[in-house]
């Protein structure tokens, strides 16, 4: 079953279906009417419960850059490049994103990512997030660095 944060995720993700996300992760195994009534209640957290700390949607690519310091900007090229070459999947997505760190400083590299995705220091599991959105998009913002 996915967690209550993917499911968050998922639901705040226009351009993502929740079966379908599911069933990548979950295969043959998927319950849907279980999943279906754990989305309720995800539903009910984000409209009446979660704060805005919660809340997450993706920046608009023509927005202003977020602030980022120098050795994040040069962790971003540096994913940029890796990522060209890597298959889309959550597994190769977060080998590649902590094999980069190895140079910088580890907070700050996810803090850059959640920055430049969705303006905010902190987010989802790295490697599942971009593996759900189109690889060149995720070139195109890493590139604007």
């Amino acid at each position: 079953m996915l967690k209550f944060s993917q499911i968050a995720f998922i639901l705040q993700m226009p351009h993502l279906n929740l079966v379908e996300e599911a069933r990548k992760i979950e295969g043959d195994t998927l319950d849907e009417r279980a999943l279906e009534k754990r989305a309720r209640y995800v539903y009910r957290w984000l409209e009446k419960i979660a704060g805005e700390e919660d809340r997450i949607s993706l920046r608009n690519v023509d927005d202003p850059l977020p602030q980022l310091s120098s050795a994040q900007q040069m962790f971003l090229r540096e994913l940029n490049v890796r990522l060209h070459s890597t298959d889309w999947t959550p597994e190769e997505i977060q080998k590649v994103v902590f094999d980069c760190t190895k140079s910088f400083v580890v907070k700050e590299c996810f803090e850059a990512i959640y920055l430049l995705f969705f303006n905010k220091s902190s987010g989802p599991i790295v490697g599942w997030f971009l593996s759900s959105l189109n690889k060149q998009d995720v070139m195109e913002r890493l590139s604007r660095v």
